[in-house]
């Protein structure tokens, strides 16, 4: 009887024991996930923890210190509060501030009003001409998350049908403004891309400028929308090639990522990528 009443108390302990080392493995995982995101540059949403002031006021002045008028494209600039802080920041640059959706194009015209630097222009930007369909939230047709993957709002912010409301806009080929004059400028010096999933295909429709027409750094969202539109880190090294290295951007430094390519980088979770041509990067640091 003794005996059975130890072997339970022993099994109960066992059991006991197992259950507490799952929950700490658990939590030291998420614990351990948590601490490597907050201290590599990944899921910092809040404007004072981004890294972007940083970056536009500190590093971007350096790299395009010799140019007495630097050209700059912010694509996806929604209600324009990226370009004011170019303008602000480089006020002899020429920022032309990228917004499809005409609901949020009308504000950020009257936003930028007084910056006669910034020159919004009413077009996303993709690898071809296309009238598309932006979705956008019922209760928020000027949202910053509005995007051209209606998947972007199932399945990243867990939308019903219901809530989701679509708006006709236009997407076109940078390279192709440019071409056109519609960008008049001979030289492009820097380009911001932030278009909720749609960024590569953006990139690839402005790679004859980057090529051709003095780029010297870039800046694009990487995170769980890349998933939806089915593109890797990797596929932003293939497009560029190699004179450009990659950075994360924290909240105050930039974090290599290398010249080549590194799986271990293809995490899914919101940060921001600096890319910079490999003749400039004396000046960024």
């Amino acid at each position: 009887m003794l005996n059975k009443a130890k072997n339970i108390i022993k099994t109960r302990i066992r059991i006991a024991a197992e259950k507490a080392a799952v929950t700490i493995i658990k939590a030291f995982r998420l614990d351990s996930r948590k601490l490597f995101f907050e201290s590599n540059g990944i899921l910092k949403y809040r404007v004072d923890e981004s890294g972007e002031k940083w970056f536009i006021n500190r590093i971007l002045p350096r790299i395009l210190s010799d140019i007495d008028e630097p050209v700059i494209l912010d694509v996806g600039a929604n209600i324009g509060e990226y370009s004011i802080a170019i303008a602000n920041a480089l006020p002899a640059c020429r920022c032309y501030a990228f917004e499809p959706n005409p609901i949020t194009f009308q504000q950020l015209s009257l936003n930028t009003k007084a910056k006669s630097n910034i020159i919004p222009l009413n077009y996303g930007a993709g690898s071809d001409k296309q009238h598309i369909k932006l979705f956008v939230y019922k209760t928020d047709s000027s949202t910053s998350h509005a995007s051209i993957y209606r998947d972007v709002f199932r399945v990243c912010h867990i939308q019903d049908e219901a809530s989701i409301d679509e708006i006709h806009c236009t997407i076109e080929e940078i390279d192709n403004l440019i071409e056109s004059h519609v960008i008049p400028e001979a030289s492009i010096h820097f380009i911001k891309i932030d278009t909720e999933g749609h960024e590569f295909q953006g990139l690839k429709g402005a790679l004859c400028t980057i090529r051709m027409r003095g780029v010297r750094v870039l800046q694009f969202e990487f995170n769980e929308m890349n998933v939806i539109s089915r593109v890797f880190l990797k596929d932003f090294y293939d497009l560029l090639g190699d004179e450009w290295h990659f950075f994360r951007l924290d909240t105050q430094r930039l974090i290599p990522l290398g010249e080549r390519y590194d799986s271990a980088n293809e995490i899914f979770k919101f940060h921001n990528i600096i890319a910079i041509r490999s003749s400039f990067l004396h000046l960024s640091f």
